[in-house]
């Protein structure tokens, strides 16, 4: 577990520009690792967009690929807790990774942090 305060972490990574290696995937272990003491994320190494592509790609999809790291996703009606991992559908129909804080989803975009409502959820992971 890490000696900064999350929002620290959460401040740290929102003035980090995103790079494929510096993505939803990462962000959402770095919490993990802050929280709980590992990161069941860092199987997700690449620096590249192609290597993301790949370590991906031999999964399915990046639901697949959680899944595969994680195990089976939540059932809907399992409640949702702090720090659950999660995959959301964005407008443009890819998915990204995030981690329930608080009752929001923070994930890490191409601009930023994004704040979420629990609504955007579609797949949810304990750790």
């Amino acid at each position: 577990m890490s000696n900064t305060s999350l929002p620290a972490l959460l401040l740290e990574w929102s003035r980090r520009p995103f790079s494929y290696g510096y993505d939803c995937c990462q962000f959402a272990g770095a919490v993990l690792e802050h929280v709980k003491g590992y990161n069941p994320m860092d199987v997700f190494d690449y620096s590249n967009e192609v290597g993301a592509a790949k370590a991906i790609a031999k999964y399915g999809n990046l639901v697949d690929a959680t899944t595969a790291i994680l195990g089976a996703p939540l059932p809907k009606e399992c409640p949702i807790e702090e720090y659950d991992v999660v995959a959301c559908l964005q407008e443009d129909g890819t998915w990204l990774v995030g981690i329930v804080i608080g009752d929001r989803v923070a994930v890490k975009t191409k601009a930023s942090i994004m704040d979420w409502p629990l609504e955007y959820i579609g797949y949810r992971w304990r750790v």
